[in-house]
């Protein structure tokens, strides 16, 4: 039976070392003595994918009260002492800083790593190498790049941490803006602003049996000069798995020549990111291929996969294996002002499906959209085997 690895983890927190640390008077505020250093223990087994699925990582939470604990602050401040990210040229640079908004708050938290885990003699303020706060990381747990600033990036870039609250920086009173990103109250966001995504570089570096450790840090220094510390050290196992759909398709009973789907969907310039979804995993009994395979397929390059825009074939500019953004007259465009509407095409252990969503936005100016259609297609290629998506997509209030 062939062996698949993908994301599974089994998370336990605790705290492994601390000095000068008082009572917690309650579960939202704490006050800790100068120069305090906690440790927060984070223990993953994960198993991941040789392909897409690698970007799609696992999700590993940390509780947020027991990091603004460790820094002597509520987690609502924590919040806003974190700032944003500015990550504008870290693609290009490898650097990136923090950004703080003094009217929410004057307590400044940094964020880094600390290379090759030597905590106290080791420590980079870089805020992330990735997309958010974390970091690319080596097989050794030191700070990398996803770029061409790692000159062996092919050996060096082995995996990653990634803080995945896209809510930094935001307004944590604003129900609007809590509501565009997916967030029901303030607390959801402050009860899961520390989860992280772990995921490994998709050419498979990663083996079964190899294990990882990295430390990430952050550093709040109080009104006394007093420094507190909080390492939030990563351990992570590669363990096994087997593909769970293994057994249910046959590949040679795939079907030859070409197919032709259609799907009609009318998505609400209200909804945002939201939007909906559509699942093809109808298309797997043509493919006879588990989800999974799939994936490795698309790594691999022998199954392709092409968008069209206006009948003409782009490159991928948005999420999944394939898909696109488009104007308001149908023209491809990249997310931003001029988007409207996207259609993209995603594989993992769990979905086989394209998200269809609007382009979230301040001004609505999606709203000048309703009432219009729009047309997209894809076209998925393996060996003789040919299937044309095409979406017929109505913008509605």
């Amino acid at each position: 039976m062939k062996k698949y690895l993908f994301i599974l983890a089994a998370v336990a927190l605790c705290f492994t070392a601390c000095k000068k640390n008082n009572d917690n008077k309650d579960n939202n505020k704490s006050t800790v003595g100068q120069d305090t250093e906690i440790t927060i223990n984070v223990p993953v087994s994960v198993v991941h994918n040789v392909g897409d699925v690698n970007w799609y990582a696992n999700y590993a939470t940390v509780d947020p009260a027991q990091v603004a604990k460790g820094l002597g602050i509520s987690t609502e401040e924590l919040f806003y002492a974190l700032g944003t990210v500015n990550n504008e040229d870290t693609w290009q640079t490898g650097i990136s800083s923090q950004e703080w908004d003094d009217t929410k708050t004057t307590i400044h938290v940094q964020y880094g790593i600390a290379n090759k885990n030597d905590t106290m003699n080791g420590l980079d303020w870089t805020p992330c190498t990735s997309n958010n706060f974390g970091h690319w990381l080596t097989a050794n747990g030191s700070k990398t790049y996803w770029s061409e600033l790692s000159e062996d990036a092919s050996e060096n870039v082995y995996w990653y941490i990634e803080n995945a609250c896209w809510y930094w920086g935001k307004d944590l009173d604003d129900s609007a803006t809590l509501e565009e990103y997916g967030y029901e109250s303030k607390s959801d966001v402050l009860e899961n602003m520390f989860t992280y995504a772990i995921g490994f570089n998709p050419t498979g570096l990663t083996n079964e049996g190899d294990s990882y450790k990295a430390t990430e840090v952050l550093l709040y220094t109080d009104e006394e000069g007093g420094e507190h510390y909080v390492f939030i050290e990563f351990d992570v196992d590669i363990t096994s798995f087997v593909d769970p759909e293994a057994g249910k398709y046959d590949s040679s009973k795939r079907q030859s020549g070409t197919f032709n789907k259609t799907y009609t969907e009318t998505v609400s310039a209200a909804s945002g990111y939201t939007g909906v979804y559509v699942d093809l995993t109808e298309l797997q009994d043509i493919l006879q291929m588990t989800k999974l395979e799939i994936s490795s397929a698309l790594t691999e390059g022998t199954l392709t996969a092409q968008g069209y825009v206006a009948g003409e074939a782009v490159d991928n500019n948005a999420g999944g294996f394939c898909g696109n953004w488009m104007d308001i007259d149908g023209n491809l465009t990249g997310w931003g002002a001029s988007a409207i509407l996207c259609v993209e095409t995603s594989v993992d252990s769990d979905n086989f499906q394209t998200h269809i969503c609007t382009y979230a936005d301040a001004d609505n100016v999606v709203s000048t959209a309703i009432g219009k259609s729009y047309t997209y297609k894809q076209v998925l290629t393996y060996l003789d085997t040919i299937i044309n998506l095409n979406f017929n997509v109505t913008i509605a209030e």
